[in-house]
Protein backbone atom coordinates (compact mmCIF):
# COMPACT_ATOMS: atom_id res chain seq x y z
CA UNK A 1 0.00 0.00 0.00
CA UNK A 2 3.15 2.33 0.53
CA UNK A 3 1.65 5.48 2.18
CA UNK A 4 -1.03 5.12 4.60
CA UNK A 5 -5.17 5.71 3.58
CA UNK A 6 -6.64 8.71 4.78
CA UNK A 7 -9.81 7.27 6.07
CA UNK A 8 -12.89 9.88 6.30
CA UNK A 9 -16.46 9.72 7.61
CA UNK A 10 -18.94 12.50 6.20
CA UNK A 11 -20.94 14.17 7.65
CA UNK A 12 -24.42 12.54 6.40
CA UNK A 13 -22.66 8.73 7.72
CA UNK A 14 -23.25 10.26 11.06
CA UNK A 15 -26.68 11.94 10.32
CA UNK A 16 -28.05 8.47 8.73
CA UNK A 17 -26.20 6.48 11.71
CA UNK A 18 -28.13 9.31 14.50
CA UNK A 19 -31.52 8.91 12.50
CA UNK A 20 -30.69 4.85 12.01
CA UNK A 21 -30.46 4.98 16.22
CA UNK A 22 -33.93 6.36 16.48
CA UNK A 23 -35.33 4.13 13.89
CA UNK A 24 -33.94 0.49 14.83
CA UNK A 25 -33.00 -1.40 17.35
CA UNK A 26 -29.74 -1.22 18.99
CA UNK A 27 -28.68 -4.86 18.72
CA UNK A 28 -29.68 -4.41 14.65
CA UNK A 29 -27.98 -1.29 14.01
CA UNK A 30 -24.94 -2.91 15.19
CA UNK A 31 -25.47 -5.83 13.32
CA UNK A 32 -26.08 -3.82 10.38
CA UNK A 33 -22.62 -1.91 11.37
CA UNK A 34 -20.58 -5.54 11.52
CA UNK A 35 -22.03 -7.12 8.46
CA UNK A 36 -21.03 -3.74 6.48
CA UNK A 37 -17.61 -3.69 8.26
CA UNK A 38 -17.06 -7.45 6.98
CA UNK A 39 -18.22 -6.65 3.34
CA UNK A 40 -15.65 -3.59 3.12
CA UNK A 41 -12.83 -5.52 4.72
CA UNK A 42 -13.13 -8.82 2.15
CA UNK A 43 -12.91 -5.41 -0.67
CA UNK A 44 -10.12 -4.52 1.35
CA UNK A 45 -8.53 -7.84 1.40
CA UNK A 46 -8.88 -8.28 -2.02
CA UNK A 47 -7.16 -4.72 -2.82
CA UNK A 48 -4.24 -6.12 -0.57
CA UNK A 49 -4.43 -9.75 -2.46
CA UNK A 50 -4.23 -7.97 -5.85
CA UNK A 51 -1.31 -5.55 -5.04
CA UNK A 52 -3.15 -2.11 -5.58
CA UNK A 53 -2.55 0.87 -3.48
CA UNK A 54 -5.69 2.09 -1.84
CA UNK A 55 -5.42 6.33 -1.27
CA UNK A 56 -8.51 7.21 0.85
CA UNK A 57 -11.52 5.46 2.17
CA UNK A 58 -14.62 7.46 2.55
CA UNK A 59 -17.62 6.44 4.86
CA UNK A 60 -20.75 7.87 3.77
CA UNK A 61 -24.49 7.60 4.21
CA UNK A 62 -24.76 4.56 1.77
CA UNK A 63 -21.92 2.94 2.82
CA UNK A 64 -17.80 3.07 2.23
CA UNK A 65 -16.25 4.23 -0.80
CA UNK A 66 -12.34 3.20 -1.33
CA UNK A 67 -10.05 5.17 -3.59
CA UNK A 68 -7.41 2.81 -5.28
CA UNK A 69 -5.02 3.07 -8.38
CA UNK A 70 -6.77 2.38 -11.43
CA UNK A 71 -6.94 -1.40 -12.53
CA UNK A 72 -7.68 -3.34 -15.43
CA UNK A 73 -11.38 -4.55 -15.69
CA UNK A 74 -10.54 -8.08 -14.17
CA UNK A 75 -9.00 -7.11 -11.32
CA UNK A 76 -11.78 -4.42 -10.66
CA UNK A 77 -14.62 -7.72 -11.15
CA UNK A 78 -12.36 -9.81 -8.45
CA UNK A 79 -11.68 -6.83 -6.25
CA UNK A 80 -15.92 -5.88 -6.57
CA UNK A 81 -17.06 -8.99 -6.37
CA UNK A 82 -15.21 -9.92 -2.92
CA UNK A 83 -17.57 -7.47 -0.61
CA UNK A 84 -20.73 -9.20 -1.59
CA UNK A 85 -19.57 -12.83 -1.52
CA UNK A 86 -18.02 -11.92 2.03
CA UNK A 87 -21.26 -10.37 3.18
CA UNK A 88 -22.75 -14.24 1.52
CA UNK A 89 -20.18 -16.07 3.93
CA UNK A 90 -21.81 -14.62 7.01
CA UNK A 91 -25.15 -16.09 6.15
CA UNK A 92 -24.41 -19.88 7.13
CA UNK A 93 -23.92 -18.14 10.67
CA UNK A 94 -27.89 -17.64 11.14
CA UNK A 95 -28.06 -19.87 14.20
CA UNK A 96 -25.43 -18.07 16.16
CA UNK A 97 -26.05 -14.40 15.11
CA UNK A 98 -29.26 -14.24 12.89
CA UNK A 99 -29.35 -10.39 12.96
CA UNK A 100 -26.04 -10.48 11.00
CA UNK A 101 -26.54 -12.77 8.82
CA UNK A 102 -29.90 -10.99 7.95
CA UNK A 103 -27.83 -7.93 7.67
CA UNK A 104 -25.54 -9.49 5.46
CA UNK A 105 -27.97 -10.81 3.23
CA UNK A 106 -29.64 -7.49 2.84
CA UNK A 107 -26.33 -6.09 1.79
CA UNK A 108 -25.02 -8.33 -0.04
CA UNK A 109 -27.64 -8.55 -2.06
CA UNK A 110 -28.51 -4.82 -2.12
CA UNK A 111 -24.98 -4.50 -3.23
CA UNK A 112 -25.07 -6.37 -6.39
CA UNK A 113 -27.94 -5.17 -8.15
CA UNK A 114 -26.90 -3.79 -11.46
CA UNK A 115 -27.06 -0.24 -10.63
CA UNK A 116 -23.41 1.97 -10.53
CA UNK A 117 -21.61 2.79 -8.32
CA UNK A 118 -22.80 -0.51 -6.44
CA UNK A 119 -20.89 -3.09 -6.89
CA UNK A 120 -23.19 -4.82 -9.19
CA UNK A 121 -22.95 -1.96 -11.30
CA UNK A 122 -19.27 -1.89 -11.12
CA UNK A 123 -19.10 -5.85 -11.96
CA UNK A 124 -21.54 -5.71 -14.91
CA UNK A 125 -19.55 -2.59 -16.54
CA UNK A 126 -16.24 -4.78 -15.92
CA UNK A 127 -17.40 -7.79 -17.13
CA UNK A 128 -18.76 -5.99 -20.60
CA UNK A 129 -15.00 -4.45 -20.58
CA UNK A 130 -13.61 -8.17 -20.38
CA UNK A 131 -16.08 -9.32 -23.22
CA UNK A 132 -15.04 -5.82 -25.12
CA UNK A 133 -19.09 -5.85 -26.25
CA UNK A 134 -19.82 -2.94 -28.06
CA UNK A 135 -21.96 -0.20 -26.15
CA UNK A 136 -21.16 -1.04 -23.27
CA UNK A 137 -21.72 2.80 -21.44
CA UNK A 138 -25.18 2.36 -23.41
CA UNK A 139 -26.04 -1.30 -21.96
CA UNK A 140 -25.23 -0.38 -18.54
CA UNK A 141 -27.62 2.74 -18.35
CA UNK A 142 -30.35 0.51 -19.86
CA UNK A 143 -29.97 -1.75 -17.44
CA UNK A 144 -29.51 0.41 -14.66
CA UNK A 145 -32.78 2.31 -15.29
CA UNK A 146 -34.56 -1.05 -15.60
CA UNK A 147 -33.03 -1.93 -12.50
CA UNK A 148 -34.40 0.81 -10.90
CA UNK A 149 -37.41 1.13 -12.37
CA UNK A 150 -38.00 -2.42 -11.18
CA UNK A 151 -37.17 -2.00 -7.37
CA UNK A 152 -38.99 1.24 -7.15
CA UNK A 153 -41.96 -0.28 -8.97
CA UNK A 154 -41.73 -3.20 -6.25
CA UNK A 155 -41.15 -0.89 -3.29
CA UNK A 156 -44.09 1.51 -4.41
CA UNK A 157 -45.94 -2.12 -4.65
CA UNK A 158 -45.00 -2.73 -0.70
CA UNK A 159 -45.44 0.68 0.53
CA UNK A 160 -49.34 0.62 -1.10
CA UNK A 161 -50.45 -2.44 -0.76
CA UNK A 162 -48.63 -4.87 1.84
CA UNK A 163 -48.51 -1.58 3.98
CA UNK A 164 -44.81 -2.08 4.58
CA UNK A 165 -44.69 1.33 5.46
CA UNK A 166 -42.11 4.42 4.38
CA UNK A 167 -38.66 1.95 4.85
CA UNK A 168 -39.35 0.01 1.76
CA UNK A 169 -40.25 3.37 -0.05
CA UNK A 170 -37.14 5.43 1.15
CA UNK A 171 -34.87 1.96 -0.33
CA UNK A 172 -36.66 2.61 -3.62
CA UNK A 173 -35.77 6.09 -3.82
CA UNK A 174 -32.07 5.27 -2.79
CA UNK A 175 -31.63 2.80 -5.60
CA UNK A 176 -33.20 5.20 -7.91
CA UNK A 177 -31.04 7.81 -6.74
CA UNK A 178 -28.08 5.50 -7.02
CA UNK A 179 -29.37 4.76 -11.26
CA UNK A 180 -29.73 9.09 -11.69
CA UNK A 181 -26.90 9.44 -13.81
CA UNK A 182 -23.72 11.08 -12.73
CA UNK A 183 -21.00 12.89 -15.16
CA UNK A 184 -18.36 9.84 -14.82
CA UNK A 185 -15.19 10.11 -17.20
CA UNK A 186 -14.47 7.49 -19.52
CA UNK A 187 -10.80 7.12 -17.81
CA UNK A 188 -11.56 7.53 -13.90
CA UNK A 189 -8.44 8.70 -11.70
CA UNK A 190 -9.19 6.41 -8.98
CA UNK A 191 -11.47 3.36 -8.71
CA UNK A 192 -13.99 2.73 -6.05
CA UNK A 193 -15.03 0.04 -4.50
CA UNK A 194 -18.36 0.04 -2.88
Amino acid sequence: MGKKSRIEVRTGAILTGALALLILPLSFLVSFVIAGAFHEVCHWLALQWAGISIYNIHIGPFGATMETEPMEAGREVLCTLAGPLGSFLLIPGYHIFPEIAICALIQGAFNLLPVYPLDGGRILRGILEILKIPGREWICAVIQWLTALAISALCLYGFLIWNLGFGVLILGLAVAYRAFPRKTPCKEAFFGVQ
